[in-house]
């Protein structure tokens, strides 16, 4: 779960950096895009409310997501086996824990940088931007985003941090707990999470 702490929040704050494209933008442009008066915010040392927080995240993280594929992929072979309710419900409630977590990862910024490592394309649509993730104390942190083009824009479904992926991650956490108790056990316990955490209710 450290790990995927760590993966949420270099995501956050690498998107914070990058606002949504304009049309033709490349995948490298897309999450290299410095979006100055986001990064100014920041800056301020002054902690976001959680108001703020979740404005700042459905402005600038939301439009570069794909949250459709990133339900599917962690799902695997649980996605090919769910209902189209079930596929809905689970969406759903994967976005909202995945916005909460952005939300709340915000205040930690604390000036770190991104660096272009590379761009390789993996065929179908498919683009890997390689990134090292710099901070201002310890050695540098691989970072690669995962994008595909999707009615005409690019975006992220994964995020691969010093070889770990994030879907993958919740793939293996997640497919545990269906073996044990099922897909719609897994759901009610997500949707029962969101309820009881402080702040802005995601719709």
């Amino acid at each position: 779960m450290r790990t995927l702490r760590l993966i949420l929040i270099t995501l956050t704050l690498a998107l914070v950096l990058a606002p949504p494209a304009p049309a033709g933008t490349t995948p490298t442009e897309l999450v290299f895009g410095v979006a100055d008066q986001v990064v100014a915010r920041l800056r301020e040392g002054q902690p976001l409310n959680d108001n703020q927080a979740y404005d700042l995240v459905d402005d600038l993280i939301l439009p570069h997501l794909d949250f459709e594929a990133f339900s599917r992929l962690t799902l695997g072979k649980h996605w090919r086996q769910a209902s189209p309710e079930q596929r809905v419900a689970f969406t759903h409630e994967f976005k909202s824990m995945l916005i909460h977590t952005y939300a709340s990862s915000l205040n930690t910024y604390a000036g770190e940088a991104f660096e272009h490592v590379g761009e390789r394309n993996e065929g179908d649509d498919r683009v890997l931007v390689q990134t090292r993730f710099v901070r201002s104390h310890g050695e540098p942190v691989r970072v690669d985003y995962r994008l595909h083009r999707r009615d005409g824009e690019w975006k992220i479904y994964d995020v691969v941090i010093e070889g770990v992926s994030m879907v993958l991650n919740y793939r293996a956490s997640f497919g545990e707990e269906i073996s044990r108790g099922g897909l719609d056990k897994l759901i009610q316990r997500m949707a029962s999470h969101q309820e009881q955490l402080p702040g802005v209710k995601i719709p």
